[in-house]
């Protein structure tokens, strides 16, 4: 296969497969064949397609010559063969039924089940017919703990430290008797609360006031003013928050946006307001994002929403999403938009072009994790906007559309390749309400439980 053209010439076969034009290409709304669009699947299909031909009409594309033994598995049989010095030639072959399954031959090679094959020479090569060897247990295929240990141990130097319980300062709590699987950043709230002296300060509900509105315009302008702010640990402690953030605590997602903004120029409201989230850390650090709890398939699901013109300096408006997997959340994002909304719905169709974008990196990741057999469906993505869900499912031009940028219309030819699909929710039950805009202490809370934040002591 290559990107350079055909020869011009006017050599043609003379025979059935005789050649074989390839090419590859972008993906296409339409499916071929296994549900396959993107040309880093050619070549597994080519292999597919190889075997056909050699099984179906007795021609070979390609054959393999060598006299290096090896061991096959039939899945049919239940055997495994092993090869001693075998030569494949082209009218001697052995053909082999493809298992689809990704840990076929190396799989069998290293099982320590199998016996042992004396290593052999050129000069020893004697055409010997494959021998089989009984009760070879299919479950032994998959890759056990225990070998991939010994296969990382060969690679690098490494020290088996047994169930994992800290990664990048991140506990990690198990209890597989509810399918249940927890992370927490109590320590490092811990840390960061002595650091900024806030470890004896009162404890907050929330981590933004719902009356509080951040403006540039407090500000300090003069320049012993902006002296006297430049003392105070501001960047430092945001920084140390949004750490926080990013890994486990999708309810101060807002609060962090917000405040990040003015780190050049500072007042001391917007200095209360960043002590404001560390008093709410304090009461919450013992809250741990948990997944699992129950033995359903693996599934993605999103939320979008955008608080309109919520910026009172630019009048941008604030988008936010949150990507929950099997009820713990693995993807949020809190920003203000990149340009001017002029309505509502706008703003929300704005929102939900980005969302689809992580949706399908999200459906590509989970795919190639291989934890799952098929991750083909749609991913759900749930907006509180009628005008919005409308928009992007029946696209129409009307007199307030027409003016929304082109580029933000990806998302109806996302959903045409049905990668995703948006649906209506009422707004009562958007959880990334949590991530637009501040909430009292009730929904507040009810939002964060509805994501995966939950305390230790109900869910172990």
């Amino acid at each position: 296969m290559t990107k350079q053209p055909f020869n011009k010439d006017n050599q043609r076969a003379n025979d059935l497969l005789e050649i074989i034009p390839t090419d590859l290409c972008e993906p296409f709304s339409q499916e071929a064949r296994g549900g396959y669009r993107h040309k880093s699947e050619a070549f597994e299909k080519f292999k597919e397609f190889q075997n056909e031909v050699q099984n179906q009409l007795d021609r070979k594309i390609k054959f393999l010559r060598t006299t290096m033994g090896y061991y096959f598995y039939s899945p049919s049989e239940n055997k495994v063969f092993v090869a001693r010095n075998g030569e494949f030639l082209e009218d001697k072959f052995l053909s082999l039924e493809n298992t689809r399954n990704d840990v076929d031959l190396k799989e069998v090679e290293e099982e320590t089940t199998l016996p042992i094959v004396e290593p052999v020479t050129q000069q020893d090569h004697v055409e010997t017919q494959p021998e089989m060897v009984e009760e070879v247990q299919t479950q032994d295929l998959h890759r056990s703990t225990r070998s991939v240990k010994v296969w990382l141990s060969k690679c690098f130097q490494m020290k088996d430290l047994g169930e994992a319980a800290y990664i990048l300062g991140i506990k990690i709590y198990w209890n597989t008797s509810r399918w249940l699987i927890g992370l927490s950043q109590s320590t490092y709230i811990d840390k960061i609360l002595k650091r900024f002296r806030m470890d004896e300060s009162k404890k907050g509900f929330i981590p933004m006031q719902h009356a509080i509105v951040l403006s540039k315009a407090e500000c300090p302008v003069s320049i012993q003013d902006q002296d006297k702010m430049k003392s105070i640990p501001y960047a430092s402690a945001i920084e140390s928050i949004m750490y926080a953030m990013l890994c486990t605590r999708p309810d101060v997602a807002y609060s962090v946006s917000v405040t990040s903004r003015y780190q050049q120029n500072l007042c001391e409201a917007h200095w209360v307001a960043v002590k404001n989230i560390l008093k709410y850390l304090r009461r919450t650090k013992e809250m741990i994002l948990v997944f699992g709890g129950s033995e359903d398939e693996i599934s993605v699901t999103g939320y979008i929403d955008a608080s309109f013109q919520t910026d009172t300096d630019d009048f941008r408006s604030q988008s936010g999403y949150v990507f929950t997997l099997n009820g713990g959340a693995i993807s949020w994002k809190s920003s203000k938009q990149d340009t001017i909304a002029d309505f509502t719905t706008e703003a929300e169709y704005i929102a939900a072009s980005g969302v689809a974008k992580e949706a399908i990196w999200l459906k590509n990741f989970i795919s190639d994790l291989r934890v799952v057999a098929s991750f083909s469906r749609a991913v759900d993505i749930y907006c509180d906007n009628s005008g919005a869900v409308a928009q992007a499912k029946e696209p129409r031009e009307h007199r307030k559309s027409r003016h929304v940028l082109g580029k933000y219309h990806l998302i109806r030819e996302i959903i045409g390749r049905k990668y995703v699909r948006i649906c209506k929710i009422l707004t009562k039950e958007n959880v990334v309400d949590l991530l637009t805009k501040p909430l009292a202490r009730v929904k507040h809370e009810v939002h964060a439980n509805s994501v995966g934040m939950q305390y230790l002591n109900t869910s172990s």
